[in-house]
């Protein structure tokens, strides 16, 4: 409901207008019970979705001052009592009385029994109410439900649609750390699918801040919250701001919104479907923030300060729709202008909580030409907590002494660790070589967390000068033990050795680990070297004069793609393109900007694929696409020092890369090779069986949404969309797409990779329509039929036949190699193996017991084997361990 001139008269509120008061609006009464005319104490008497508030005294007395002039919807409440709402008129410099007469609830008595402790079902559904109700924003997690015990959950189901509904037997309270407030909730009730509309009947009270630096901080994050959201962006378009306070609307709908003086508030005339992006404008390189704005009857209802008078007409999508009650302010906040200086020092200080390093783990620590760096990064953070949210590609790159980069892997970064390798070549000049390893928001930083390791590579008749004296203690983590057998060991032997790691009170620790042994007689040890002890914390810099200069490096979900287009004439122009990523089934569509830039992050691809950009306009000659580099460090402070002098031998070195000649009946062993799942299943499904329950062009699927599948399919056919669940079978132009499990969200990351203008028609088939698939179309068979002719699909790889295409190669994540060691599980062992590196094993994890167990074959000559140990625990904690075992003839 909107706001009116008009007084709303609600049976029990008598209303007397009282004289002038100077410059304060104030209403003020008392609360009685309308049966007894009993006066009622401690009856909460508010200004619904505002700060203002106040409870009445023993008399049942109140006085409610600071009121804005206009409508204020008054709510008042007390526990046995049916709440009253009503809508006052507030005039500046008056105030206003309201005997306010309360109805009794009726009483129904209950069986009085013992409770038990909530169930586990029970608890799962209050963390899904959380993620519904709280949002996904980072605020959400400093936000509690005080007394989650008044809830109690079910579903219903309209129109095809499940409904999650939770309802309240009091007032539920949220408990916001990160904006200062404590926020209740009147309303009983709660629902929610894949949108979800915040209830109204809300009271804001201001928590007390224990110092100076914590209500610096709520108020900071009070404008975060506020920037780029509706209200801010329904604010900018009644001030005629839009573009000054960073929003831009794809397309030309800021031409269509027609707004006009509507009672207290704007009437504002929409499209049905708006997308608009959000940049903080003093953060010109910053991501783009999207969201996609649904309007019933192109409708909407706002009040100067960008309040929504009518929020059932607006459903939200994107990164509008992920805050909610976590970003909930009350409508008595005004935003806070601070000054430029103020901002970069806030986005420092937050900057500063996102920080990231990487370290690299070794196999050894010096090499010979044709050999293989083998190497584990892991990944420290300063917040933990955020790791989801920060970078997940790491460039790692070969240096030589005169600066220039020799090889530069891109390592996936899946869970705060990547693997990877690169080759010497054989012809490589020998010196002193360094490997460095970063991500892209890293350069926002000082970059002295550039993780930077000396990494020598020794002619062939070259070897370490070390002396025994030279090498220093190991420093190990405590409460890590190795595990041998007590029999000896014997050369072209089976060797399992066993991991076990403990706290400093005993307890299991599970850890993320990588395993290297080396024999010390071929792989010497030497003094100085970088361990994950001693080079794995972050330093406490802030970061450099890139922010000053507006400039920010993005954080890189997958490989990012930027470049510019310009038309035939060579000028910069805003278009609308589709990018397919070749035999990836990958559809993304994009906009460059009015500059023709553009910037595609998050895809994920091996090796060098073709990518393809084709224009999403018809009958327009297509210009010209212009990929930029990525930006990288530079190399001139990447100075390290050698780990030691050099001293020549008489014979030469075995390289590891030299031909090992088996016998035919020696079979070599492969380690695990870290590679993507596939996305999709091959099982081919020429054409959809049954009936469709529902079914639509993809032509009418363009007014819901001009971006993705997903979008334009929320709420709109009859099976959750919400993210986090499997969701239905999925038919891609027949190749079938099942989710392994419940929380398999694959269908849906291809449905939002999918753009609208590549669709021909999707049918959805539910209950019995479904059966024919058995148990795979438990949750609904979807069948997308792409259109042909522009592309379309020929054994599961994307072809293209439009003259409005550009196509490029572009290179994606590095393939980690196998490492490969001999087999001596047979009788005929005629092999001279002089391997330096006898094991490598980046995937070690140790179990909930804090035990892990790896085997290996020795080599054929006896020595002594080196096992270094590396990795994280699960507390974010490096972990340590050097051990030695004796191999005998």
């Amino acid at each position: 409901m909107y706001r009116s001139l008009q007084i709303y008269l609600i049976s029990g509120l008598c209303l007397i207008t009282p004289p002038l008061l100077a410059q304060t609006g104030s209403m003020m009464g008392k609360v009685f019970d309308k049966a007894t005319s009993t006066a009622l104490p401690a009856a909460h008497v508010f200004v619904n979705n505002t700060t203002l508030g106040t409870v009445t005294d023993e008399k049942g007395n109140y006085n409610l001052e600071n009121l804005t002039e206009g409508t204020n919807e008054i709510i008042v409440f007390l526990v046995g009592y049916k709440a009253l709402k009503a809508k006052i008129q507030i005039k500046q410099g008056q105030a206003t009385q309201a005997d306010i007469r309360l109805l009794p609830e009726e009483r129904h008595l209950e069986t009085v029994g013992v409770v038990a402790k909530p169930d586990k079902e029970w608890e799962d559904l209050v963390d899904r109410f959380k993620q519904d109700f709280l949002g996904k924003t980072q605020f959400a997690n400093s936000c509690t439900i005080i007394n989650p015990w008044v809830l109690n959950f079910s579903n219903e189901i309209k129109d095809g649609v499940v409904y999650r509904v939770a309802m309240g037997s009091a007032p539920l309270e949220i408990e916001n750390m990160a904006l200062g407030y404590k926020v209740i909730f009147y309303s009983k009730r709660f629902k929610s699918s894949d949108n979800f509309t915040i209830p109204d009947e809300v009271h804001f009270e201001e928590l007390i801040a224990k110092d100076p630096t914590q209500d610096s901080v709520w108020k900071h994050n009070r404008t975060l919250a506020y920037n780029g959201s509706y209200r801010h962006l329904f604010k900018a378009i009644v001030d005629g701001r839009t573009k000054a306070e960073g929003f831009s609307f794809i397309g030309d709908v800021e031409k269509t919104i027609q707004s006009e003086s509507h009672g207290e508030g704007y009437k504002m005339e929409m499209i049905p479907h708006a997308e608009v992006r959000y940049q903080q404008p003093h953060l010109t390189n910053a991501a783009d923030r999207v969201s996609w704005l649904d309007i019933r009857g192109g409708i909407l209802i706002v009040n100067k300060d960008g309040i929504l008078e009518n929020p059932n007409n607006l459903i939200l999508s994107g990164v509008m729709s992920e805050a909610r009650v976590a970003n909930l302010l009350p409508y008595n906040y005004q935003e806070q202008q601070e000054s430029t200086q103020n901002v970069f020092a806030l986005l420092q200080r937050k900057m500063l909580r996102l920080q990231e390093k990487p370290y690299l783990h070794t196999d050894k620590s010096y090499y010979y030409p044709g050999e293989k760096i083998w190497f584990k990064a892991y990944m420290n953070y300063r917040t933990p907590e955020v790791i989801d949210s920060l970078s997940r590609v790491l460039y790692v790159e070969l240096i030589g002494p005169d600066k220039t980069i020799h090889q530069t892997k891109t390592v996936l970064i899946d869970g705060g660790s990547g693997v990877g390798s690169m080759d010497l070549p054989n012809d490589i000049i020998a010196d002193d070589y360094s490997i460095r390893a970063y991500t892209t928001w890293m350069l926002n930083y000082d970059h002295t967390n550039l993780f930077t390791k000396a990494i020598p590579v020794l002619g062939l008749r070259e070897w370490p000068d070390v002396r025994a004296t030279d090498v220093v203690e190991q420093k190990i983590t405590k409460g890590l033990t190795l595990h041998t057998d007590p029999t000896p060991y014997q050369v072209q032997k089976p060797i399992t050795l066993g991991i076990e790691l403990r706290d400093e009170k005993g307890i299991p620790l599970a850890a993320d680990l990588s395993v290297s042994v080396t024999d010390i007689n071929q792989a010497v040890e030497v003094p100085g070297g970088k361990t994950i002890l001693s080079d794995f914390s972050i330093s406490s810099k802030p970061g450099n004069q890139q922010l000053e200069n507006g400039k920010l490096f993005p954080i890189e979900y997958g490989i990012n793609l930027r470049g510019q287009y310009t038309n035939r004439k060579g000028k910069p122009v805003k278009s609308s393109f589709i990018l397919v990523v070749d035999s990836l089934k990958v559809i993304r569509s994009f906009e460059t900007d009015s500059s023709g830039n553009f910037s595609v992050n998050g895809l994920r691809f091996y090796d060098s694929v073709n990518v393809g950009f084709q224009l999403a306009e018809k009958n327009i000659k297509p210009g010209k696409i212009t990929m930029h580099r990525r930006e990288i460090p530079s190399t001139e402070k990447s100075n390290v020092k050698p780990l030691f002098n050099r001293v020549t031998i008489p014979s030469s070195q075995k390289a590891v890369s030299a031909p090992i000649k088996l016998a035919k009946d020696t079979r070599l062993l492969d380690e695990v090779v870290i590679e993507a799942k596939p996305i999709l299943n091959k099982d081919i499904i020429p054409n959809a069986f049954g009936k469709s329950d529902f079914a639509i062009t993809g032509d009418e699927l363009l007014k819901f949404s001009m971006t993705s599948l997903l979008d334009a399919l929320r709420g709109r056919i009859g099976f959750g969309m919400g993210l986090g669940r499997g969701g239905p079978l999925l038919i891609l132009d027949g190749v079938q797409i099942s989710p392994n499990d419940i929380y398999d969200t694959r269908v849906f990351d291809i449905l939002s990779q999918i753009s609208i203008v590549t669709v021909e028609r999707v049918d959805y088939m539910k209950y019995a329509n479904a059966a024919a698939y058995g148990s795979r179309g438990g949750g609904g068979v979807l069948v997308v039929t792409l259109k042909k002719g522009s592309y379309g699909t020929v054994n599961n790889s994307i072809t293209y036949t439009s003259k409005n295409f550009q196509q490029i190669i572009a290179s994606g994540f590095s393939h980690s190699a196998s490492f490969r060691a001999p087999d001596y599980s047979t009788d005929s062992r005629q092999i001279n193996d002089k391997r330096t590196t006898i094991y490598w094993n980046p995937m070690v994890t140790t179990d909930l017991l804090g035990w892990a167990s790896f085997s290996f074959y020795s080599a054929d000559t006896p020595s002594v084997y080196k096992i270094e140990v590396e990795g994280v625990s699960a507390g974010g904690n490096p972990v340590r361990g050097v051990f030695y075992i004796d191999i005998a003839d």
